[in-house]
C-alpha cells in the first residue's frame, strides 16, 4: 500500500531524504512524499538567494571538501538525471566536473604571540587521481602514505613560492606520483570488491596489516600482564622518537618554520595513532568504538596521550576547532579556547588525508545554484510536491507506537490564479533561489505588507501571523513523517512529546547550537591591483585563498571571485569577491546588537586586519571602501550596501559537537514512534558535528531506516561510502 510521508524542513538532511527515497524504479508505488518549507526556498543552514544585481547572497561560507564522498555520489547523480532529462538546458553546467572548481590550497595562518604578528602557512595539498563520490576505500596503509606525503610537501614548501628556483616543482611532481599518483580502474571505484589482485595490491595490504598489527602492540602493551623485552624496547623506541619530535619543534626559530610545522605534525599523528590503538580500537574484535573518547574534549584527549603544550596551540589543532566553530571569541585559538569532542577531531585529522581528487571544491554557482536548486530541480521532476510558505508549529503527543496529527501555518495566500510556488529564478541558465519572495505570486494585499513592513517570512521572530492552518491527520494526510527541521526549533514544534519524553529532552537539552556570521565584499578591483601576490603566498595565479583560522570574530577569509562570471551586474561589475564567517559571540560578554554591530566589528577587522592580505587597500590606516560595488555614492553607503547577515534564528544555527553529547543523540530510526524518523546534523549519524557531508549521511540514514522498517528485502539500502 502506498504510503504518505510528510518531511518537514526542505534543508539538505530532508532534500536527501527524499532523494534517496526516490531513487527506485516505480518509487511512485510506494510513496506519495511531500515536503513542507517555512518561506520561499529551501536550503536551511545552506539557502543561498540572488540579490540586487543579481549577485549571489549566502548564510554563510560552503565548500566542499574531497572526502565529502556521499554528497559527491549524490551530487553526480543529480547532474547526470538533469542532462539526461534536459530539465536544464541552457545551463552552463553539463556535468558536476562544470559545476565544481578544485582549489589545492588552504592558508593554515600561525599566530605569534611573542611579537603579536600573524605568520601564513600556505599548505598545497596535492591533487590525486581519485574521483570524488566513488565506492573505493581508503585504507590504514594509504593513509599513512598520504600522510606522509603531506608532511614531506610541507617541508619542501609549495611549488609555487615567489622567488624559488625549479626545483620545488619538480620535488612536487615526485611526490605526487610517489605518495598520491594512483591510478585507479573504474570497475573499483563502482565496486571497491573488484580491487584488482595484483602483487602491488596483496604486498601492501599485508604491510598494512603488519604495521597496524605493531602498533596496537605498542599502544596497549601497558595492559599485557606478559610483556616482552622486544616489545618494551619497541615501546620505548616510539615514546623516544615522539619526545625527539616534540623537543625538535620547541627549538626550531622563524627560521626554520617549514621544519617546526612538520615535526609538529609527526607528533600529531604519533599522538593520535597512540590514542586511536589505546581508547578507541577493540583488538579482540577489531572494532574501533568512537564513543570511548567522546566525553573528552579534543585538547584534553591529546594531553592525555602525550601532547606537548606548543601542539594544542598548532595551527592543525586550531583548524579543527575554528573548522567546526567549535571556538569561542577571544584568544586566537588556544587552549582556552571552546570545547569539541575528541573523537571528532581525531577523525577529523584523519580525514585530511582521504580526499579525492583534491582536497577543497568550490561550487562555482554558490551553494543554492550548484548544489541545492539543482537537487530540487530533480525532485520536482521526480514527482516530489513541495509546500513552500508552511511552517511546521507542532507534533502532537501521542501515547502509542504512531504519531497521529501534525499542525502547520500557512503563511502566506498565493494569487487566486497561482496554484503552485514557483521558487527559482534563472540567471545565466541556472536555476536559483531569491533572496526575497517573489511577491508577485502572493495575494497582492498580503504582498504589499510584507513588502512594508519588511516582513521576514524565514525568521522565527517575525510578528507576522498566518493566514490559516492545517491540521495533518495520520492515514488521512500522512503515514510517516520525517522530522528534518534543526534542533532549536524542536523545542516548540515538539514540546509536548518533550515535557514527557526523557530521551527527547536530554536531546535537546544537550546538543549546542551557535549564531554564525557571513560578511560578503563585492570590490572593484582584482587581487592583484589590491596587492596580493599569488607568488608570495606561494598560490598559482588565478586560484582564490581560502584561511579558516585568522582573527576573530571574521576568522575564515574566502574568495569568490570566480562567482562574478554568475551573477548579474549592470554597471560596477566586481573584480575581487570575498566571504567571511565565524562564530558571532554568544554568553562572552559582548552584547548583540544585530547588524548594525556586525557592521561597527566588520568596520575595525577591516581596517586592523585586510592589510596583510591587500596592502593597497588600506589608506591612511582605514579600508578603502570606495573599493566596493554599489550603486551608492558616497563610502560609507558602499559599506552598507555590502552584505551582512548574522545566523542567530533558531532554524540556521551552526549544531556543535560538544563533548560527551553524542550519548544524548538520537539516530534517524529510533525516535520512540514507528512513524516518526529524524533527519539532520543533530543527528547521531557517525561524525557528530555540523558539516554537509554528515547531513547528507543523515539523509541517507534516515531513507534507509524507512525502507528497512517497511520494504525490508523488497527495496535496496543505500550504503555509506
Amino acid at each position: 500500500m502506498k504510503k504518505k510521508i510528510s518531511i518537514l524542513g526542505g534543508g539538505i538532511a530532508g532534500l536527501t531524504s527524499a532523494y534517496e527515497l526516490t531513487n527506485e524504479d516505480n518509487w511512485q508505488d510506494k510513496y506519495d512524499i511531500t515536503i513542507y518549507q517555512m518561506g520561499w526556498r529551501c536550503g536551511g543552514k545552506a539557502a543561498t538567494g540572488l540579490g540586487k544585481n543579481g549577485r549571489i547572497e549566502e548564510v554563510g561560507v560552503h565548500i566542499f571538501q574531497g572526502w565529502y564522498h556521499n554528497a559527491f555520489r549524490m551530487v553526480k547523480e543529480v547532474y547526470k538525471e538533469i542532462e539526461e532529462n534536459n530539465l536544464a538546458p541552457d545551463t552552463p553546467f553539463k556535468s558536476w566536473r562544470d559545476a565544481f572548481i578544485p582549489n589545492p590550497y588552504t592558508f593554515n595562518t600561525e599566530y605569534d604571540k611573542k611579537n603579536k604578528s600573524w605568520h601564513n602557512w600556505t599548505m598545497v595539498f596535492p591533487n590525486n587521481t581519485y574521483t570524488p563520490g566513488t565506492a573505493i576505500q581508503t585504507d590504514f596503509f594509504t593513509l599513512i602514505k598520504e600522510g606522509l606525503g603531506i608532511v614531506i610537501a610541507t617541508l619542501v614548501g609549495s611549488p609555487f613560492q615567489k622567488k624559488k628556483n625549479g626545483k620545488k616543482k619538480v620535488i612536487s611532481k615526485v611526490l605526487q606520483k610517489m605518495f598520491f599518483k594512483v591510478n585507479v580502474p573504474e570497475r573499483e571505484e563502482k565496486n571497491p570488491e573488484n580491487k584488482s589482485n595484483t602483487i602491488t595490491n596483496r604486498v601492501l595490504g599485508k604491510v598494512s596489516k603488519s604495521l597496524e598489527l605493531i602498533i596496537v602492540k605498542l599502544t596497549t602493551y601497558r595492559y599485557r600482564k606478559n610483556k616482552s623485552i622486544f616489545i618494551n624496547l619497541l615501546v620505548k623506541i616510539y615514546r623516544g622518537l615522539k619526545n625527539f619530535f616534540q623537543i625538535g619543534a620547541k627549538h626550531c626559530g622563524n627560521k626554520t618554520k617549514k621544519l617546526r610545522r612538520v615535526l609538529r605534525m609527526i607528533e600529531l599523528g604519533l599522538v593520535c595513532i597512540e590514542g586511536i590503538y589505546t581508547d578507541v580500537y577493540d583488538s579482540k574484535t577489531g572494532i574501533y568504538n568512537w564513543d570511548a573518547i567522546n566525553d573528552y574534549d579534543f585538547r584534553e584527549w591529546l594531553c592525555k596521550h602525550g601532547a606537548s603544550k606548543e601542539l594544542l596551540e598548532f595551527s592543525i589543532v586550531r583548524f579543527i576547532y575554528y573548522g567546526t566553530f567549535g571556538n569561542v571569541y577571544g584568544g586566537n585559538g588556544t587552549i582556552e579556547q571552546g570545547k569539541i569532542g575528541a573523537d571528532i577531531g581525531v577523525k577529523m585529522v584523519t580525514k585530511i588525508s582521504n580526499y579525492k581528487g583534491c582536497f577543497v571544491w568550490y561550487l562555482a554557482a554558490g551553494t543554492g545554484g550548484t548544489f541545492l536548486a539543482p537537487l530540487t530541480l530533480v525532485l520536482k521532476n521526480r514527482g516530489v510536491k513541495f509546500e513552500y510558505f508552511h511552517k511546521a508549529t507542532k507534533i502532537a503527543y501521542s501515547d502509542n507506537e504512531n504519531i497521529q496529527e501534525i499542525e502547520i501555518d500557512v503563511q502566506v495566500d498565493l494569487k487566486k490564479e497561482i496554484s503552485e510556488y514557483n521558487p527559482f529564478i534563472i540567471q545565466k541558465g541556472i536555476h536559483q533561489w531569491t533572496s526575497e519572495p517573489d511577491l508577485s505570486q502572493i495575494d497582492p494585499v498580503q504582498a504589499k505588507r510584507i513588502e512594508q513592513e519588511n516582513i521576514n517570512l524565514e525568521s522565527s521572530f517575525s510578528d507576522w501571523k498566518p493566514v490559516g492552518s492545517k491540521i495533518l491527520k495520520k492515514g488521512k494526510d500522512f503515514d510517516l513523517i520525517i522530522l528534518a527541521t534543526s534542533i532549536q526549533p524542536i523545542k516548540y514544534i515538539a514540546k509536548d512529546i518533550i515535557s514527557k519524553n526523557l530521551q527527547w529532552k536530554n536531546m535537546v537539552d544537550n546538543i549546542a547550537t551557535t549564531p554564525t556570521l557571513n560578511v560578503q565584499f563585492w570590490l572593484n578591483k582584482t587581487d592583484k591591483e589590491l596587492g596580493f601576490d599569488h607568488g608570495q603566498w606561494g598560490m598559482q595565479e588565478g586560484q582564490y585563498a581560502n584561511t579558516v583560522i585568522y582573527e576573530d570574530y571574521l576568522y575564515s577569509w574566502t574568495s569568490m571571485s570566480y562567482l562574478e562570471k554568475i551573477e548579474n551586474w549592470k554597471n560596477h561589475q566586481p573584480h575581487q569577491i570575498s566571504y567571511w564567517c565565524g562564530v558571532w559571540p554568544e554568553n562572552t560578554g559582548v552584547k548583540n546588537h544585530g547588524i548594525p554591530a556586525l557592521k561597527n566589528h566588520t568596520h575595525k577587522w577591516m581596517n586592523s586586519n585586510m592589510e596583510w592580505f591587500w596592502p593597497n587597500a588600506i589608506k591612511n590606516d582605514e579600508f578603502d571602501y570606495n573599493l566596493l560595488c554599489s550603486n551608492k555614492e558616497t563610502p560609507s553607503e558602499k559599506f552598507d550596501d555590502q552584505f551582512f547577515q548574522i545566523n542567530d534564528d533558531p532554524t540556521i544555527q551552526y549544531v556543535l559537537g560538544r563533548p560527551g553529547t553524542n550519548q544524548f543523540r538520537i539516530k534517524s530510526d529510533e525516535t520512540g514512534y514507528k512513524n516518526l524518523f529524524f533527519a539532520g546534523d543533530w543527528t547521531d549519524f557517525g561524525l557528530n558535528v555540523g558539516y554537509m557531508e554528515g547531513t547528507v549521511q543523515s539523509g541517507i540514514q534516515c531513507a534507509n531506516g524507512i525502507k528497512r522498517r517497511f520494504y525490508n528485502n523488497i527495496l535496496s539500502q543505500r550504503n555509506l561510502l
